[in-house]
């Protein structure tokens, strides 16, 4: 099967390879160390612990972790439909996943109770967590929607609007260490912001055509994106 997703693990050490139902975790020398037939369908999202110790997939039936030292199935969480992106949030304690019925479900992993933010206009296949774990950033329209884990939340709480796409978002990136989250979109237009003070953005950029691929370079400000169109540029500070 095509291989649909590739994720290094935090510590560099182990690769993961999702291709159709079959999970691989390969070695820095590219040795297959495990070989998984991990989900009933097309592996849809990967996502590591920060420990580097379990792997995350979305796929249709559920949410599964994985552990790449044994290759053992760690964890099970059922759901009755697909699951389309996954993020595993920086502290550890929740995982969230975007769903084919334009909805973010998420399991807090230390009670394994699920809950739902519905109501997207689209499905939301970009998910990011600031590195605190308590924001989640989400795609699923023009704009991005950011909730809040602290306290109670985010049942029961407003989320904050990031509104300056044209089109819907593609890709989200928080920075490792700031309380910066990048955000991107299918017409090109890359922004910046610092949802925790204001829902305005700080600094925009463009790409010639929908951006595919957003990541902040290292500890600092520089972004880099990529294009549709095999474009790849890296926006300084």
């Amino acid at each position: 099967a095509w291989v649909e997703h590739t994720l290094f693990a935090p510590n560099g050490k182990a690769l993961a390879v999702a291709s159709g139902k079959v999970l691989r975790f390969v070695d820095r020398d590219g040795q297959v160390l495990h070989r998984i037939e991990a989900a009933p369908s097309t592996i849809a999202g990967l996502a590591w612990n920060t420990k580097s110790t379990e792997l995350a997939i979305a796929a249709y039936g559920g949410l599964r972790t994985y552990r790449p030292a044994t290759g053992a199935r760690a964890k099970y969480f059922a759901w009755k439909g697909s699951l389309i992106s996954v993020a595993w949030s920086s502290d550890e304690k929740v995982i969230a996943c975007g769903t084919q019925d334009a909805a973010v479900h998420f399991w807090r992993l230390a009670t394994g109770n699920d809950s739902e933010m519905s109501g997207y206009p689209s499905k939301p296949k970009a998910l990011a967590w600031d590195a605190s774990g308590t924001l989640l950033a989400t795609g699923g329209g023009a704009s991005v929607t950011v909730w809040s884990f602290t306290g109670r939340g985010p049942e029961g709480t407003t989320p904050v609007q990031l509104a300056g796409h044209g089109k819907t978002v593609t890709k989200l990136a928080f920075h490792p260490k700031r309380g910066l989250l990048a955000s991107a979109s299918q017409d090109g237009s890359i922004f910046v912001w610092e949802p925790r003070r204001s829902n305005k953005p700080l600094a925009f950029a463009s790409m010639p055509a929908e951006v595919t691929g957003l990541a902040w370079r290292g500890r600092t400000t520089d972004l880099v994106a990529c294009d549709a169109e095999g474009g790849v540029a890296c926006f300084m500070e």
